[in-house]
């Protein structure tokens, strides 16, 4: 997962999973800084790498 990667995040169990786009990822830890795709105005949020799903590429 690289800096524009879209991926699939989630805040909590009950929140359902959305697309988010890699802001910063952190080589010297598991750290991905993270946007919501569809919701830009909210504020950005930090996430493990091994809490997000890369979403499929487009066709």
């Amino acid at each position: 997962m690289v800096v524009g990667s879209t991926v699939l995040a989630t805040v909590g169990r009950e929140d359902g999973w959305w697309e988010a786009v890699v802001l910063a990822a952190d080589p010297s830890s598991d750290r991905l800084t993270l946007s919501w795709r569809d919701w830009p105005n909210l504020p950005s949020f930090s996430t493990s790498r091994r809490r997000v799903a890369l979403a499929a590429p487009s066709a």
